[in-house]
């Protein structure tokens, strides 16, 4: 009996297979010699294995003993590769022409497939003709081969479906390697007349140096991202893009992958947008210039109903006879000084929106400046019930900031605190001095709070909370507005924290501003 062991690994030139008789060696040294092979041997005539060796066994997870070594070696095989791996089987049995290499599936051990690679060939074995099959397991090699067909898949469907313009070409020459159907569409062309021509040839940047810049920042940096350019169409007509690009490396060549995007209709947005933004600067401006002339053209005529109503109640002229023309007179100055009050604010407001609020510091003495807001505010907490405290640390604080915005951001503090407290509840004062220099001023009352959404309202220029309170006081809503860009005006901070029905603390820090 002679057995050729022509067991080469697939691929490998065949010139004439040694011969080995197997008579010629003792049967453990033969089995010895097979087990050791690297690939799985088997010789079959179709049917139950005439032999297999350890490799084999151990692919198809079967063991010496094993009863799997009874049935038939088809069903080793995956059901998909089973009729084909049969018709070779058949054929090289029967002295006919069979592939001597071919690939197929085995059923894994534990579950799934694994790749095979199959060198096969008659042979004669004890009782007749016999088939010996060298078996390599090519799994990996087929993972990666797959992956590596799924990546380029993936990539050509990527390549035509994204919306954007998408080219290859090699960076040297220039010549278009691929593009996807948007990228013709948009240059006016078809892929077939594209593919082939080199970027310089067609010409499609409207800058002509625009290519050579390309390639030269692509060799400095190795990638674009986020340009600008103009593409030109076929019939001459130019398109703004944005675009990025990266160096690749195909087949040992260096390609640019180019992604861009047609711009023009973000370009209209953004132009618009500005139009938009300039007219309403515009109108905010013109908006702040009325309020301000019309400020000041209200005062002059505002303090003389003030001087003379103070004179009328003070009867400085005379007696008035009867006792309501005084009263009548005191209703004139104080509505007045609410109508002054509210137009000062204004005027205030529209300095900040037209950028002209000036800063003139000045060294301020913290105890004078809260003894200040406090003495005219003081007969409005004692009426309305409220404890009124005042904490100075250290005693002779001072810094320097604008007095007037200062005493403004302290008054416009306290006054809300004191329209937002019922009565019986208390209201702190609290002054320290930063780290930094500066002061830091905390006005806290117990008054009714304020979820966060209705501290961002408060904070809104004419902005109110709708509360009962605020509807039985005087007010515009320019208070916290006011007082956040004064702080702002100074280079601060402003915040406040709140709680529906548990008061409210307003925290200012003001650095010290040198004159």
């Amino acid at each position: 009996m002679a057995i050729p062991l022509d067991i080469a690994p697939p691929g490998s030139e065949e010139k004439g297979a040694p011969i080995v008789d197997a008579a010629e060696l003792p049967h453990a040294a033969m089995t010895a010699i097979l087990d050791s092979a690297t690939q799985g041997i088997v010789v079959h005539r179709g049917g139950p294995p005439l032999y297999v060796n350890r490799t084999m066994m151990q692919l198809v997870g079967v063991k010496r003993d094993s009863p799997a070594l009874l049935r038939p070696i088809l069903e080793w095989i995956h059901p998909h590769d089973r009729n084909r791996v049969a018709t070779f089987m058949r054929a090289r049995m029967l002295g006919r022409g069979a592939p001597r290499d071919y690939e197929f599936r085995l059923l894994a051990p534990r579950g799934g497939e694994l790749w095979i690679s199959c060198r096969a060939m008659a042979i004669q074995w004890t009782d007749g003709p016999a088939v010996l099959a060298s078996c390599y397991d090519i799994t990996p090699h087929k993972q990666v081969e797959r992956a590596q067909e799924r990546s380029e898949t993936l990539f050509k469907r990527v390549f035509q479906a994204t919306p954007d313009m998408v080219c290859l070409s090699y960076l040297d020459t220039g010549i278009f390697l691929d593009v996807n159907d948007n990228f013709a569409r948009a240059i006016g062309m078809s892929r077939k007349d594209i593919l082939g021509q080199s970027i310089f040839d067609l010409e499609i940047w409207d800058e002509p140096a625009m290519a050579m810049r390309i390639r030269a920042m692509i060799r400095r940096h190795g990638s674009i991202r986020q340009m600008k350019a103009r593409i030109r169409r076929a019939d001459g007509e130019s398109f703004p893009i944005s675009f990025s690009a990266e160096s690749l490396v195909v087949d040992g060549a260096e390609v640019l992958l180019l992604i861009g995007r047609d711009i023009t209709d973000d370009l209209a947005r953004e132009e618009e947008l500005c139009r938009s933004r300039d007219a309403a600067e515009l109108a905010n401006r013109a908006k702040s210039e009325f309020l301000a002339n019309m400020s000041h053209e209200l005062r002059t005529p505002l303090n003389a109903i003030l001087g003379f109503s103070e004179i009328i109640g003070g009867e400085l002229l005379g007696p008035l006879g009867d006792p309501r023309y005084r009263e009548y007179a005191e209703d004139i100055h104080r509505s007045g000084a609410h109508l002054l009050a509210i137009i000062n604010d204004i005027l205030d407001l529209s300095k900040v929106e037209a950028g002209r609020l000036e800063i003139r510091p000045h060294r301020i003495d913290v105890e004078e400046l809260i003894s200040g807001a406090v003495r005219l505010v003081r007969e409005r907490a004692q009426t309305a019930g409220l404890a009124l405290a005042v904490e100075i640390t250290p005693p002779d604080l001072a810094f320097h900031a604008d007095d007037r915005l200062c005493k403004q951001i302290l008054l416009n503090l306290l006054t809300n605190a004191i329209k937002f407290t019922p009565q019986g509840g208390r209201i702190s004062v609290q002054a320290s001095a930063q780290p930094e220099g500066g002061c830091r001023l905390v006005v806290a009352d117990s008054g009714v709070g304020m979820s966060d959404d209705e501290i961002r309202r408060a904070l809104m220029p004419f902005g109110q909370v709708d509360s009962v309170l605020t509807r039985s006081h005087e007010g515009t809503g320019l208070g916290l507005p006011l007082v956040s860009a004064f702080v702002a005006a100074h280079g601060g901070r402003f915040e406040i924290r709140s709680e529906k029905g548990a008061g409210t603390t307003a925290t200012v820090i003001l650095p010290d501003v040198a004159e």
